[in-house]
């Protein structure tokens, strides 16, 4: 048996299929669910309409996809993911380097 995670979706009964039953309980779960404000970084920004978010601590309103708000990243954010992943890549070919030469002694 399939275990669904409709949850709010269960007020549909038998109709519509399971698969959209279960896509639109996960949508609804997200616009319902509270989430990190990008300004006071505290968990209290609730959807209002489609694509505006409201945080209730700091009462700033923010534009955000319809059914979840994400941050857009700015230049230097993702300037610094990519130092990174640059980093940890150079320092996993000298891992292997050295133990390419560990083998070799």
């Amino acid at each position: 048996m399939v275990t669904s995670n409709t949850k709010s979706a269960k007020r549909f009964g038998a109709r519509y299929g399971p698969r959209l039953r279960n896509k639109f309980g996960e949508i609804e779960a997200l616009k319902r669910s509270s989430t990190k404000c990008p300004n006071c970084n505290k968990n209290s920004v609730k959807r209002i309409a489609v694509g505006i978010w409201h945080c209730s601590t700091c009462r700033k309103s923010f534009a955000g996809k319809a059914f979840t708000f994400t941050k857009r990243k700015t230049l230097q954010q993702l300037q610094e993911e990519i130092v990174a992943r640059e980093a940890m890549e150079a320092a996993a070919e000298a891992r292997a380097a050295a133990k390419v030469e560990a083998a070799e002694e």
